[in-house]
């Protein structure tokens, strides 16, 4: 047996690359087309015309590039180079965003991209460059979405390919809303209030919160409560004639969705 052979199929191959020093060095899976120039071309053997011998790997003929071969053939090179893409994966459509939060933005991508650009859009128009080439790892944390942007549900942001401006992809419309607060502005250190009196209990809120929860302490201990009230800045009382006296008294009004948001 002659060794291995390469052949493909009932012909006598000509592969019509440049030869040059190199040319053995290189895999083809690497560089399947070879150098751009050179004197001459290498002619593969096959079992056409040629003895078992020269079928072989290992073994080659040269061939001027004028030099016509009228028993040999051709080979094809497939271009294996991965078309490139992005697909960004969040936010979607159901992203909310509050101001100063941190946010991770994550896209998939094909073919050799190496940095990335991010940007955000509103309504379809530039808004603001967030990073410019950042490695191409699939994800990037926002440390602090901008305190200025306007309340919005039509915001979107573009990951594109930092060295091809034609390659990239833009995520569905979210929502980048201010960032949430409640702030009670009535009772203060100062007020007195008595069992049964009628008082309004007041707050100030910033961000999208549509019901709040009221919890009264006294010390560390709740003693009365309500639920599910509407966060329009006031909430009527009538003192209830339990509560003893006490100067440790405390109102505590939360987002109903979200308890760690409260004042």
């Amino acid at each position: 047996f002659y060794g291995i052979h390469d052949m493909a199929g009932n012909v006598y191959e000509l592969c019509s690359d440049w030869y040059d020093a190199a040319y053995y060095s290189s895999s083809p899976t690497n560089n399947p087309q070879g150098p751009s120039s050179g004197s001459s071309r290498v002619i593969r053997g096959g079992d056409l015309s040629c003895e078992a011998f020269d079928i072989r790997s290992s073994k080659r003929y040269l061939g001027e590039p004028s030099v016509i071969y009228i028993n040999t053939g051709f080979r094809v090179c497939k271009d294996v180079s991965v078309e490139k893409s992005i697909t960004v994966t969040e936010p979607t459509s159901s992203t909310v965003w509050a101001q100063g939060d941190s946010v991770d933005i994550d896209w998939t991508s094909t073919g050799a991209i190496g940095y990335m650009d991010i940007d955000l859009y509103k309504g379809g128009t530039f808004s603001q460059t967030i990073v410019s080439g950042t490695t191409n790892d699939g994800s990037y944390t926002w440390t602090e979405v901008d305190t200025s942007l306007a309340d919005g549900s039509d915001y979107s942001i573009r990951v594109t390919d930092y060295s091809e401006s034609s390659i990239y992809d833009e995520s569905d419309q979210f929502t980048i809303e201010e960032e949430k607060s409640i702030t009670v502005t009535s009772p203060t250190s100062g007020d007195i209030w008595s069992t049964s009196q009628a008082v309004n209990i007041t707050w100030t809120s910033t961000g999208t919160i549509s019901y709040v929860d009221l919890d009264i302490y006294k010390g560390t201990t709740l003693v009365a409560y309500a639920e599910h009230l509407e966060n329009d800045g006031i909430y009527p009382w009538d003192v209830n004639s339990f509560l003893v006296e006490g100067t440790d008294y405390k109102i505590r009004i939360s987002d109903e969705t979200d308890a760690s948001i409260y004042g």
